[in-house]
């Protein structure tokens, strides 16, 4: 049975400076979400390595929002989207905030 290794790098910028406290609570949301979920993730998995990249924020009703997308996968990044799609911040965040993410997922 091949292990799956996932890695999430993420940074954040956008026109004005959220707080670490929103960086770090969006960044472990997206992180357990993804973790949770790495098992129907995996099964997606088509190289040795498959990477999905998205920009993302936070919208008025505390749903994020993918911006844009870049990946190694079609099929990978459509369920990695789905999942992000099911985060629900119920904080306010600001909503000109701007999140990057990458996620590697890995068959070792």
């Amino acid at each position: 049975m091949k292990t799956a290794i996932l890695s999430i790098f993420l940074s954040a910028t956008g026109l004005t400076y959220a707080s670490e406290a929103e960086h770090t609570d969006i960044k472990s949301r997206v992180e357990q979400k993804i973790m949770d979920e790495t098992n129907d993730l995996i099964s997606k998995v088509e190289g040795e390595k498959d990477i999905v990249r998205v920009s993302l924020t936070v919208d008025e009703d505390g749903r994020l929002t993918v911006l844009e997308s870049d990946f190694s996968n079609e099929s990978l990044k459509n369920e990695v989207v789905s999942k992000l799609h099911e985060i629900e911040v119920n904080e306010s965040y600001n909503t000109n905030e701007v999140y990057y993410f990458q996620f590697s997922f890995e068959k070792i």
